[in-house]
């Protein structure tokens, strides 16, 4: 009998054509069975292709897209970048 189990993953992609960035979140159901793990990914409700397995970009239809990490936590409100510290030094 195989197991399964449905869990949410967020991706962010970027279009190799134009430099654009945009971010989806797909439905991945995985079978475990004695022949290995199986994943199916779900956008939207409807069957969808994995993430790197040539999705288009939606602004342009551009191809390749790369998938990017995703950052799952928050910025850290005390850490300043380029634009933190450009903006104290013109005040």
């Amino acid at each position: 009998m195989a197991a399964s189990e449905r869990t949410p993953r967020h991706h962010r992609m970027l279009c190799r054509r134009f430099g654009g960035t945009w971010e989806a979140s797909y439905d991945v159901v995985t079978f475990h069975d004695v022949d290995g793990d199986h994943e199916f990914f779900y956008l939207h409700g409807l069957l969808a292709m994995a993430p790197w397995s040539g999705v288009s970009c939606p602004t342009c239809a551009g191809q390749p897209v790369t998938v990017l990490p995703f950052r799952s936590q928050a910025p850290d409100p005390d850490a300043t970048g380029r634009a933190g510290r450009e903006a104290t030094e013109t005040a």
